[in-house]
């Protein structure tokens, strides 16, 4: 659905199919931070529904198709994270059986250890063996760090479509997983490990739409410059879809859990959600990251504004934020440091 910004007059489109059809929402201009209500039910919306967004939703798919088959940069899934995977999701698994899937791959075994025992844990006591990092860590943790491992030569990559320097989306990446886990753990911790994934691979959209992006890169970055765009708005304007939702498709292929690709599809605008918790805790952590420096380029910092209703539903305030703030860049600096030291 396109939509037009009362305040400054831009025009943007929100995920094909991500606007209620059938109620009012709320909703904060990427460009002036204005929020303001669209009502879907009103005629020209509805005929816009049913029509040009429909021609754009189609195109847009149809190029989404064909990055997805066509995309060199998409990893297939790590063998031993499909396997720990498959490990976790067995209710009868146990801590042997997640050691036993790591110690098939001594590089991984290694960094496994060596993460465990960064600042980031803290643990009174180093851990000397995989089992014993599965019994200290728990499967949760264990999984994390395998992704993190796992993805991190992939968020690594200089993207030059966007124009983001390598390493900058796995500082970035990293800073977004470890802030939504601290807010699961406070307030929601069946979340917690789900978050952290989540937060993980929240822009791993970028990855794939960067080799297509270079093609068009003056028109692309000309959006952002003479049009005051966002990442996120030129991707819209440009293919009809934004990072997010090929991201969604990224974790299908990956075998991500859903309540995770969920969350990722909607991370810039959870009002759309349905109320899906872990969407706002992205939303927000992907803000702070920002804001505390973790952007992945200059211009990027601070363009995406908090959509108003999120402090509510996570229940935190400005205090909170401030205290989340100084936490991930402690919890974020710590890993950051594991896996290059």
């Amino acid at each position: 659905m396109i939509i037009q910004c009362p305040a400054c007059q831009k025009k943007y489109q929100l995920p094909a199919g991500a606007a209620p059809e059938n109620r009012k929402f709320s909703i904060t201009c990427p460009g002036c931070k204005h929020s303001f209500i669209v009502d879907p039910t009103t005629p020209e919306n509805k005929k816009q529904i049913a029509g040009e967004e429909g021609n754009i939703a189609s195109r847009g798919n149809e190029l989404k198709k064909h990055i997805l088959e066509t995309v060199k940069s998409l990893p297939p899934v790590p063998e031993i994270l499909a396997k720990a995977q498959k490990v976790i999701k067995d209710p009868d698994s146990s801590a042997d059986d997640i050691a036993n899937v790591i110690e098939t791959d001594p590089a991984m075994a290694t960094r496994v250890l060596k993460l465990s025992n960064s600042a980031y844990y803290n643990l009174i006591r180093p851990v000397s063996s995989i089992r014993h990092a599965c019994m200290i860590l728990g499967q949760g943790n264990l999984l994390s760090l395998i992704t993190v491992i796992s993805t991190s030569k992939m968020l690594g990559k200089n993207l030059d479509g966007y124009g983001i320097n390598s390493g900058a989306l796995l500082k970035h990446s990293l800073a977004v997983a470890t802030c939504s886990q601290i807010i699961a753990k406070r307030k929601a911790p069946d979340l917690e490990n789900d978050a952290f994934t989540a937060g993980l691979l929240h822009d791993s959209g970028k990855i794939i739409l960067d080799e297509y992006l270079k093609s068009i890169k003056e028109e692309f970055h000309s959006k952002m410059n003479s049009e005051n765009m966002t990442f996120l708005m030129a991707e819209q304007s440009i293919l009809g879809f934004d990072h997010s939702g090929i991201a969604y498709d990224f974790c299908k292929i990956w075998n991500i859990p859903e309540i995770q690709a969920h969350a990722i599809k909607f991370h810039h605008y959870p009002s759309l959600s349905g109320q899906n918790e872990l969407a706002y805790i992205l939303h927000l952590s992907d803000y702070i990251a920002k804001k505390i420096g973790f952007a992945t380029t200059a211009t990027d910092r601070e363009t995406y504004p908090i959509e108003k209703e999120t402090l509510e539903v996570l229940d935190l305030t400005q205090d909170d934020i401030a205290e989340l703030e100084e936490r991930t860049i402690e919890s974020a600096t710590a890993i950051i440091q594991g896996l290059s030291g």
